[in-house]
Order: C-alpha cells, then sequence, then structure tokens
C-alpha cells in the first residue's frame, strides 16, 4: 500500500471497520496485556498528495513528533509489525460535525440574535454564541461513546 491515508474498499475481513474506514499503517513500539503502543509518521499522510512539501500542512507535520496511540491488540501483532488500523467513517464525520458544525452554529445564532439589537450587539452576541457552542461541543464528545481505532490486518513497511 503507497498510500497510507486512504478510503479502504470493502473486505472480507472480519476486522474490518466497514466500506466507509479510514486506514492509517502504523508500527507496533510496545506490547503489554492485550494492548499495544503504535507509532505513527505525521508525514506520512503527505506523500499520497501531489503537492507533497509545498503545502503549508505539510510545513506543520514536519515539527510534529511521531504520533503514539494505545490501541486493543487484536492481531497479536509483535514489537516492530507492521498493522493497519481503521476508524470507521461515520465516527469520523460525526466527530467532524459535533466539533466544527456546533460552533459554526452557536456563532451564527448569536449574530443573528444581536443583530436585532444593533451591530455592536451582534458581535458580542455572535462571540458569546461561539463559545456556548465550543462548551457544547466539548460536552458532546465527551458524552458519546469514542471512536477507537481498531487493528484490522498486518501489513509490511509502508
Amino acid at each position: 500500500m503507497t498510500d497510507l491515508n486512504r478510503m479502504s474498499e470493502p473486505e472480507s475481513s472480519p476486522n474490518t471497520c466497514g466500506p466507509s474506514a479510514v486506514e492509517r499503517v502504523v508500527q507496533v513500539e510496545h506490547v503489554n496485556q492485550g494492548m499495544a503502543t503504535v507509532v505513527a509518521d505525521p508525514l506520512s499522510a503527505c506523500k499520497g498528495c501531489a503537492q507533497n512539501q509545498s503545502c503549508g500542512q505539510a510545513t506543520l507535520s514536519g515539527m510534529k513528533k511521531p504520533m503514539r496511540l494505545q490501541v486493543r491488540n487484536t492481531l497479536q501483532a509483535q514489537v516492530g509489525d507492521w498493522v493497519v488500523l481503521a476508524v470507521p467513517g461515520g465516527s469520523l464525520l460525526r466527530d467532524l460535525a459535533i466539533g466544527y458544525g456546533v460552533p459554526l452554529v452557536g456563532f451564527l445564532c448569536g449574530g443573528l440574535l444581536g443583530s436585532i439589537y444593533g451591530d455592536s450587539l451582534a458581535v458580542m452576541f455572535a462571540a458569546v454564541g461561539l463559545g456556548l457552542g465550543i462548551i457544547l461541543s466539548r460536552w458532546m464528545v465527551a458524552s458519546s461513546a469514542p471512536s477507537q481505532p481498531t487493528m484490522i490486518r498486518k501489513t509490511t513497511a509502508p
């Protein structure tokens, strides 16, 4: 697999997260009691893009440390193994809608409500609506079930 951040095709594997799962190749760094610590290169997502190093995301990713994540070791992977992690696409979309959509709606509703009382209050109401939207979205994400990545298969080094 050359593109490390791709949408998967439907598979017959029992560990697959479905046809809209987002996959990422990672390396197992540590194994302990049914859990595995995996590490992903922050630039690996940029290798599949045509612009590669000419975008701002690649520049920012170059400053990041490798991402470490603890997942259930459902494949009995050993240290040094390369595995594919998948996150269900629906849960990723839900989290994005909550994280960005709720604050945006709060901002717009606050601005519209404040515009009834004048322009200066519209700005203040919009800021309050944004703040309330951020608080509400954090509460919604905290109270929902987390979308945990799942090991779906072993693979070779990218």
